[in-house]
Parts: C-alpha cells; structure tokens; sequence
C-alpha cells in the first residue's frame, strides 16, 4: 500500500502517547502499576496497549521510509528523528529539573557517577537505559526519574534489525523489495510464537519485550505494503466483542496482537473527513512521549496529595507548550534539515 500524508498517523500516535500519560499517572502515584483501570480488565495496561500501537505504527512508517530511500537517507532520517529531541531531553531533564529537585548540593550533584551514567546510557540508548539520578524523588512512590525512556533502545534495534536487511536485500537486487517483505513476515511470526509462548509461562502473564516489539513492528512493516485494510467498521466492532468476550482467557494476548494489525491501519484511513486535519498539526507525540514521566514525577513530589486523574490533566497542560517546543526548536529543524540534505 502506497502511503501518503492523507491518514491519522499523527492523531494516533498522540492518542497513544497520551495513553501512557493516563497510565503511568495512576503506577506514579499509587506505586502500584495494577491500580491502572485497564490493568484490571484485560491484563494489560492502556500504557502497554498503547507503546503496542506505537511499535505498529512505527514499522508502517519506517519500512515505507526504507523502501523509498537510500541507506544512507534512511540511517539520517531514522537518527534525525530520534537522537536530537533524546538529547535536548536529557539535558534540560538532568541538569535543570533535577538538579533542583536534589537532595544533593548543587555542585555536589553534578560530580556525581549517577549523573555521567545518566547521559552516558541513556545517550546511546541500544544497549540499555539508565533511570536514576543522585537523591532526585526519593520520597515519590518510585524514585524513577524518566521511565518511558527503555522502549526507546527497542526502537532503535527495530531500525538496526531493518537496516540490514535492506543492506541483504541487495544481493537479491531484481527483488529486493520482496525478499524485504517476507524477512518481515518471518521476524514478525517468530515474535508473535515466542511472546504467545512466553505468555503462558511468565509469572506475570505478559511476553518478553524483544519478541513483543519484533512482531508489531514487523507485522506493521508488511502490513505498509500488502496488508488488509478493513473498510467498514462491522470487522472492527466484531474484533473488538471477541476480545471482551475471552478476555480473561490464555488466548486473548494472541487475539489482541492480531487485532491491533487490523485496528490501527482502519484508523489510519478509513475515518475521513474534518479528522484528517489533525495530520496538518505539528507532531508533538514523540516530546509528549519523552517529557511526559519526569514531569509527572516533579509533579508527584510537591506532595500535593494529586489523585491519579489530577495528575492526568495538570501534567496534560504543561506538556502542551512544552511538547511544541521540543517540535519547533529541536525535532522539526533537524528533520527539516537531514531531509534537505538527504
């Protein structure tokens, strides 16, 4: 499927950031993750469907970038929109904000190991994620300074993972394209049996997080090219009443995982009309995404006593301006700039 600029991608992907703002407000809070209202109904968080939806959305996206661009354009497109808006956030996040929320002296804060792992790991976030900081919330329920970080290195493997297979994909060059789409077939179907298995075996009922990632981005990388897009919303309603119906069932997470291939691109392009407008808007999901969890931390720590939704919508009016920023300072000036460039 072709893809043009004429979808609600950009809507989607703020509805899903603002969907792990809703959930992470009720763990940050309380402490405790399963005092998230959708927790208790299908066993997974609205912040876990939602990181799903963005993993979807992702492959759909960047494999149509892959395909039209060369190597080297889509290493500077997939860098360009990751890499600067992360930095600019570690910066402002652990030599501001929590400096001044520290127990720490100020100079003494910033001698600290914990502040040159924070940068250091966090900075080149493939290899793993580095979440706290020298005395900074220590008497909010998690001590967390920036939790929404660790998908990031996710990401970033999912593009490494696409990359040399577009770098393979050259040796079968009179059918590159193919020998890409059915590398994605495969990777997504290895990681939907290993996280279906993984469902019935862990402790807490969920699958490990590279299985889950490789089959929805992958799944959406093929689903950008030849994947079924329903056209009326009978398929999705019914979708929808079979997984409320098993939803306490050991199948319902291999339903869920197939749903969503159908859900998200229905989304996508078939609701038309005033909605579209929104993809004109500024894409402000990704400073929403990363801005979101320390700001819900400073928050928590003025032990205003905040109730999960408070926090909700108090955190929802800073991240406003603050997501904008981050779009028309940092990420929209260096994407505008690889792409001129590329």
């Amino acid at each position: 499927m072709a893809l043009s600029k004429n979808n609600n991608f950009n809507l989607i992907r703020i509805l899903a950031a603002t969907g792990v703002l809703f959930s992470h407000s009720f763990a940050l809070t309380s402490g405790d993750s399963y005092q998230e209202p959708f927790r208790r109904f299908p066993g997974l968080s609205l912040g876990h469907m939602c990181v799903d939806v963005f993993f979807f959305s992702s492959g759909y996206l960047v494999l149509t970038s892959l395909l039209r661009r060369s190597m080297l354009a889509f290493i500077k497109s997939r860098a360009a929109r990751i890499i600067p808006g992360l930095w600019v956030n570690l910066l402002i996040v652990a030599l501001v904000a929590c400096a001044w929320q520290s127990q720490l002296p100020l100079g003494s804060y910033y001698r600290t190991q914990e502040l040159r792992n924070y940068f250091l790991w966090n900075g080149t976030i493939v290899f793993k994620s580095f979440d706290q900081l020298p005395q900074v919330f220590v008497n909010n329920p998690f001590h967390l300074v920036n939790g929404s970080l660790w998908t990031l290195r996710y990401e970033l493997r999912m593009y490494f993972v696409l990359f040399f297979i577009g770098l393979a994909g050259f040796i079968f060059k009179r059918c590159r394209t193919e020998f890409i789409l059915f590398s994605c077939i495969g990777l997504s179907l290895v990681g939907f049996i290993i996280a279906s298995w993984q469902v019935n075996h862990a402790v807490d009922g969920l699958p490990g997080n590279f299985a889950r990632f490789s089959f929805f981005f992958f799944a959406g990388g093929f689903w950008a090219q030849h994947g079924p897009v329903p056209r009326h919303w009978h398929p999705i309603l019914f979708l929808i009443a079979v997984l409320a119906a098993i939803w306490s069932t050991s199948v319902f997470y291999m339903v869920y995982s197939v749903s969503i291939c159908f859900l998200i691109p229905y989304l996508a392009f078939v609701p038309k009309g005033r909605i579209r407008e929104f993809n004109r808007c500024w894409d402000v999901s990704y400073g929403v995404y990363i801005y979101a969890f320390p700001i819900q931390q400073m928050l928590i720590s003025m032990n205003l006593h905040l109730r999960p939704l408070q926090v909700f919508f108090l955190v929802g009016i800073v991240l406003v301006p603050v997501a904008s920023l981050s779009w028309i300072l940092v990420e929209r000036p260096i994407l505008k700039w690889v792409r001129t460039g590329a």
